[in-house]
C-alpha cells in the first residue's frame, strides 16, 4: 500500500512540476518571441517613416557617401548595413532602385510586395496609420530570412510606388531557436530531477504516514488483546452460572459481581478509546477560557476524595493563593485532574497521603501543579513508557483497581491542548511526581 502511495506521489508531484515547467518555459518562449517580433517591427516601421521623407536622389547619394543632414547620415547607416535593405518598385512592380544587393530573386521581392494588396491573413499583418497602411511580412528559405515591411507612396509625378524594406532576422531567429532549446533541456532536466528526487521526498513524506499507520495497528492490536480479557472473564463466570441451574441468583452473586466489574472496566476502557481515536483525529474541540485551576482542583479533591476514604489515603493541598487564574477548557482540565489523582490512588498503599501543590513561577510566567504520591513508583525506563497507550507497570495491580492504560495518554493530549507540559519523576518503591506547568495569567496571593 505504502508503495502505491509512493509511486502515486512521485508522479503526482512531477506531473505537476512537468506542467509549471511547460507553462514557464512556453511564456518565455512566446514572450521573447513577441519582444523580438516588436522590435523588429518597430524597426523597420521607423525606417519605412524616414524613407518616404527622403527622396530617390537622397538614397542615391549613398553611393557618393555624401550627408545633408543628421537624420539622413543615420538612415543611410543603417541601410549600409548588411542587416537592412530598402527597395522601390514602380506601379508594375518592377524594382526601379535597391540600396544594396538584395540575395532574394526580383520575382520573389515582386511576390513579396505584392502582399501589401493581399488580404490580412497568417502570412502577414498591416498596420494602419493616418499617412498610409503597412505590412508586414516573413520571408525564409534555406540560406536567407528576411522581416518585410511595405507602405504605398505616390512620387513628385503622381506615380504609385511601393516601399519595401527588408531586415535580415536569422541572428534573432537562432537566439530564439537556442533559446527553444535551452527550455527543452530545462523541462527534461527538471522532469529527470523531479522524479529522482520524489524518491527521497517522498520517503520521507511517509515517515509519518508509515509511523501513523503502525501506531494504528499496534492500537488495534493492543484493544483487541486488552478487551479479549474482560470479554474471558465475563464468558467464564456466565458459563458457572449456567452450569449452576439449580441455584440461586443469591448464591452466585460473587460470579455476577465478578461480571459486572469486567463489565464496568470494558465501559471505561471502550470510552477512553473513543477520546484517544477523536483525539488523533482532532475531533474533540477545546474551549479554552480564563478559570480559576485552584477552585477546580479543590472540587477534583471532593470528587475523587470517597474512593481515598475506603483506602485510608488522605488527599491533602497545598496552595498559597486564592485564586490562580489560567486559560484552560474547564471539563478537560478537571478529567487531567481526576486521572492524575485516580492513578496516584490505584498505585498508592493504603493509609499513605497524596499532595497536590500549586506554584506560580514567575520566571516562566507559568503556574507547576505536582501531584505527588507514596505509592510503589517506578524504574526509569518505565518513567519513558507510561505515555503509551494500555502500559501498565502493575498489571496485577491495575487490572483488580480497573485501569486499562489509557490514563495518563489521555492526560498528556489533554496537557498539550493546554499549551501545557508535563513530566514524571518517580523512584521505585517510594512514589511518583506528577509535574504540570501549564501558562500563567493571573494570581493572588493568600493574605
Amino acid at each position: 500500500m505504502l508503495n502505491k502511495i509512493k509511486n502515486k506521489l512521485i508522479l503526482t508531484n512531477t506531473f505537476v512540476l512537468l506542467v509549471i515547467l511547460i507553462m514557464v518555459t512556453t511564456f518565455i518562449y512566446v514572450f521573447s518571441s513577441y519582444s523580438f517580433s516588436n522590435t523588429s517591427d518597430n524597426e523597420l516601421l521607423n525606417l519605412v517613416y524616414q524613407s518616404k521623407r527622403f527622396s530617390k536622389s537622397d538614397f542615391q547619394s549613398i553611393e557618393n557617401d555624401l550627408s545633408y543632414n543628421q537624420e539622413l547620415s543615420y538612415f543611410k547607416e543603417k541601410l549600409n548595413n548588411e542587416k537592412c535593405k530598402l527597395i522601390f518598385f514602380n506601379n508594375e512592380m518592377k524594382p526601379i532602385f535597391s540600396s544594396s544587393k538584395f540575395k532574394i530573386s526580383k520575382k520573389k521581392l515582386a511576390k513579396i510586395a505584392t502582399l501589401y494588396f493581399a488580404d490580412v491573413n497568417a502570412s502577414h499583418t498591416e498596420v494602419k496609420e493616418q499617412d498610409g497602411i503597412y505590412v508586414f511580412s516573413d520571408y525564409e528559405d534555406s540560406k536567407i530570412s528576411y522581416r518585410t515591411c511595405t507602405t504605398l507612396i505616390t512620387d513628385n509625378e503622381g506615380n504609385m510606388q511601393l516601399i519595401l524594406i527588408a531586415e535580415d532576422n536569422r541572428s534573432e531567429n537562432a537566439t530564439l531557436n537556442t533559446l527553444l532549446y535551452i527550455l527543452a533541456l530545462t523541462v527534461i532536466f527538471g522532469v529527470v530531477a523531479s522524479l529522482l528526487g520524489g524518491f527521497y521526498t517522498a520517503d520521507k513524506a511517509l515517515v509519518p504516514i508509515k509511523e501513523n499507520m503502525d501506531n494504528q495497528r499496534q492500537f488495534i492490536a493492543d484493544a483487541s488483546h486488552e478487551l479479549r480479557t474482560p470479554i474471558a472473564v465475563i464468558k467464564t463466570n456466565l458459563e458457572l452460572i449456567e452450569s449452576n441451574e439449580d441455584e440461586t441468583i443469591k448464591s452466585q452473586e460473587v460470579w455476577i459481581d465478578y461480571a459486572k466489574s469486567e463489565i464496568k472496566r470494558m465501559d471505561k476502557m471502550v470510552g477512553d478509546l473513543l477520546i484517544l481515536s477523536k483525539a488523533d483525529l482532532n475531533e474533540i474541540p477545546f474551549n479554552n477560557k480564563e478559570h480559576d485551576i485552584v477552585h477546580l482542583i479543590k472540587e477534583a479533591i471532593e470528587k475523587i476524595e470517597p474512593i481515598a476514604v475506603k483506602r485510608e489515603i488522605r488527599v491533602y493541598m497545598s496552595c498559597p493563593y486564592n485564586r490562580v487564574k489560567v486559560n484552560i477548557d474547564e471539563d478537560k482540565f478537571t478529567q487531567l485532574m481526576m486521572i492524575l489523582l485516580d492513578n496516584a490512588i490505584k498505585y498508592s498503599e493504603d493509609k499513605t497521603q497524596i499532595m497536590i501543590t500549586v506554584k506560580v513561577n514567575l520566571n516562566k510566567n507559568s503556574v507547576v501543579i505536582k501531584v505527588k504520591d507514596q505509592g510503589i513508583g517506578m524504574k526509569k525506563d518505565e518513567i519513558e513508557k507510561v505515555f503509551t497507550r494500555f502500559y501498565r507497570i502493575d498489571k496485577a495491580r491495575s487490572r483488580r483497581e480497573n485501569g486499562s492504560g489509557l490514563g495518563l495518554p489521555i492526560a498528556k493530549w489533554i496537557v498539550e491542548n493546554l499549551n501545557g507540559t508535563i513530566n514524571i519523576e518517580s523512584i521505585e518503591d517510594k512514589g511518583t511526581d506528577v509535574i504540570i506547568a501549564l501558562p500563567l495569567i493571573s494570581y493572588e496571593e493568600t493574605e
